[in-house]
C-alpha cells in the first residue's frame, strides 16, 4: 500500500500559484531533496532520513502543495494543514522520528532543492522565481545548519550571480 501511496503522492503538481516554465511534481522534488541529502552527508545518510525524505511530501495527495506564503500569512490554515498532514503521515506510517540534526538537514534539503528549481527556471528566463529563490536563501540563513550546507548555499549564489 505504501507503494501505491507514494505513486500517487509523487504525481501532485508544484508550483501551481507561481508561472514556471517546467512542471515539477512531488515526486521529482522528493528524487532532489534525496539527492541532496545524500550529497549533504557524504553518500552516507542515514536510512531514516532517507525514508523521512522519501515521505516529507506525501500528505500532500489529500491536502494538496499548499504555498508556503499561504502559510506564512494564514497561521490558522497553517495549524490546520500541520493537523492534517500529521493525521494522514500517520494513517500511513509514515512518521518517522528524526534526531535533530536530521531534522535540520531534511529542511535544508528540501529548501535547497527548491532553490535549484529556481535557479533552473531562472536559467531559462523566468523571472518569476527570483522572489521564492531569495525567500528559500533567507529562510536557509535563519536555520542551523552544518559546513554542508553552507556550501551549497554557497553555490547557489555563486551560480545565481552568474545568470
Amino acid at each position: 500500500m505504501m507503494h501505491r501511496n507514494l505513486r500517487i503522492g509523487g504525481r501532485v503538481k508544484r508550483w501551481h500559484t507561481i508561472q514556471t516554465l517546467k512542471e515539477e511534481t512531488v515526486a521529482q522534488h522528493t528524487y532532489g531533496v534525496i539527492a541532496m541529502l545524500v550529497d549533504l552527508c557524504n553518500g552516507k545518510p542515514s536510512n531514516k532520513l532517507l525514508m523521512a525524505a522519501l515521505f516529507h511530501d506525501i500528505a500532500e495527495q489529500y491536502t494538496g502543495d499548499i504555498p508556503a506564503t499561504t502559510k506564512w500569512n494564514y497561521p490558522e490554515i497553517a495549524t490546520a494543514v500541520k493537523n492534517a498532514e500529521l493525521d494522514i503521515e500517520t494513517r500511513m506510517g509514515a512518521v518517522l522520528e528524526l534526531t535533530t540534526e536530521e531534522i535540520h538537514l531534511l529542511k535544508a534539503a528540501d529548501m535547497l532543492d527548491l532553490c535549484w528549481f529556481c535557479l533552473e527556471e531562472r536559467a531559462l528566463g523566468n523571472k518569476n522565481v527570483v522572489e521564492v529563490f531569495e525567500r528559500g536563501l533567507d529562510y536557509l540563513s535563519k536555520m542551523p545548519f552544518n559546513g554542508a550546507v553552507s556550501m551549497k548555499i554557497g553555490e547557489l549564489k555563486s551560480e545565481w550571480g552568474k545568470l
